[in-house]
């Protein structure tokens, strides 16, 4: 059998996106899924709307659905949580929260992190939220372990929406332990596609595979054409549409980009984000100490669009930093990214798309973290502070820019299309969030 699991029926992103998994794998596939919906009592009363419209639209006619606080609880979840969390000071320690022998600490802070948008943010200050999250991430995996025993056996397949929050990760974790097939499942491409992976959707390492065994086994004659224009598309995104200012240095320079941290900040710890660094602000740290002694180099740091919104603690992280031999280009700055890439003498990265973009233009790229693009040979991957001091330190010549079109082609081809939105009459995705509202 095959589950799709939902835990959110108001999140445009996680209703519109089960939604679509559900008529791909019905309408497109031929197949039976079960929804599989467990949700809070917030939700509770779009339920009945959401069994009329999936029967409506997409002859399914079972399910099962579930309200976690309905379940028998042996005592107190309030007290329950006090007692989990009283003596929890930091987000290192939350990660390691169990319950019933299923971590939930480490879904509890990324769901945190990424609603305050901080990596560290202070637990003392926000406890009563901390422990509302708790107390729901208990109620939802009680429920789910209940569902799961009565109904999910070791052959069935159950889909799980991104895989890294409080009412998904301990969820995934227990599929583990019971031995069924997981698959995540996310919106990609702009929200033009499906991601469907066995890998965490967050596991860069393990998706570099399904990066090349894609472009090995396609049979699309087309696959250089749509490869390389990925690329020429992506000049143009979201955050490079404003971006026209030069920047004034006269001096020979290598770049480094950073990456949003909020969106990798807990993971699943069996992911490796780096064969060199504990975590993106290390590696920036250790190239900053190297660029102090340096006489030939300028090391710029182009700081993401999207670290302007996060909280203070971060923000001032990133740019109040000063050091020696080091510019740091805040990231509300109008400086073009890709002016920057074709001044640089090399480009680092840790994650950052960036990176391998920069190997199109014909600069020198070097990569800190494990990025989906990795095992391309279309950048540099030392997996030493020995080997990218050697790296930055001598003359090294651009990758073959061919080498780069996987990466493109996976990102445009790596999954099926959104085709049921057409179908419901919603004018865009994000009124997904309207669908099922009562009156």
């Amino acid at each position: 059998m095959n589950y799709v699991y939902c835990s959110d029926l108001k999140n445009y992103q996680v209703l519109g996106t089960f939604l679509e998994l559900l008529y791909h794998l019905k309408v497109v596939k031929n197949e039976d899924p079960i929804p599989m919906v467990i949700v809070g009592a917030r939700d509770a009363k779009k339920i009945p709307n959401l069994k009329s419209f999936l029967s409506e639209k997409l002859g399914i006619k079972r399910g099962i659905y579930k309200i976690n606080n309905e379940i028998n609880f042996n005592g107190k979840i309030e007290e329950k949580s006090v007692a989990l969390t009283g003596k929890i000071t930091s987000i290192k320690e939350l990660q390691s929260l169990e319950h019933d022998s299923i971590n939930i600490g480490t879904g509890i802070a990324s769901s945190l992190i990424s609603k305050y948008r901080c990596t560290e943010p202070d637990l003392n200050e926000i406890n009563k939220e901390l422990n509302l999250y708790t107390q729901q991430a208990i109620l939802f995996l009680e429920s789910f372990q209940q569902t799961a025993f009565n109904n999910i056996h070791k052959k069935d397949t159950i889909y799980i929406y991104n895989g890294r929050h409080y009412n998904t990760y301990p969820q995934s974790l227990f599929c583990e332990k019971i031995g069924c097939n997981i698959l995540y499942y996310e919106r990609t491409n702009y929200w033009q596609n499906l991601k469907i992976q066995k890998p965490r959707i967050h596991d860069f390492p393990g998706t570099s595979h399904i990066v090349k065994s894609l472009w090995e086994n396609t049979g699309d004659i087309r696959k250089e054409q749509i490869g390389e224009s990925f690329f020429e598309r992506n000049k143009s995104n979201q955050f490079t549409n404003n971006f026209s200012k030069k920047l004034n240095l006269n001096k020979d320079i290598i770049s480094f980009f950073t990456s949003s941290e909020d969106e990798f900040a807990s993971l699943d710890p069996r992911i490796k984000l780096s064969d060199i660094f504990v975590s993106q602000r290390t590696a920036f740290e250790w190239l900053a100490s190297w660029a102090g002694s340096q006489s030939k180099y300028t090391l710029v740091v182009r700081l993401h669009p999207n670290q302007e919104n996060t909280c203070s603690k971060d923000y001032s992280y990133w740019h109040n930093h000063s050091c020696k031999n080091v510019k740091i280009i805040p990231s509300h700055s109008s400086v073009d990214s890709y002016d920057l890439i074709t001044r640089s003498s090399k480009v680092i990265s840790f994650l950052s798309t960036i990176g391998i973009e920069a190997t199109r233009f014909g600069i020198p790229s070097i990569i800190l973290g494990n990025p989906m693009y990795k095992g391309l040979n279309a950048v540099y991957e030392p997996t030493s502070t020995d080997q990218l001091t050697n790296l930055l330190n001598n003359n090294i010549e651009p990758k073959n820019k061919k080498n780069t079109t996987p990466y493109g082609y996976y990102n445009l081809k790596q999954g099926p299309s959104l085709d049921f939105l057409p179908l419901t009459g919603l004018s865009s995705f994000e009124n997904y969030s309207d669908l099922l509202e009562i009156g």
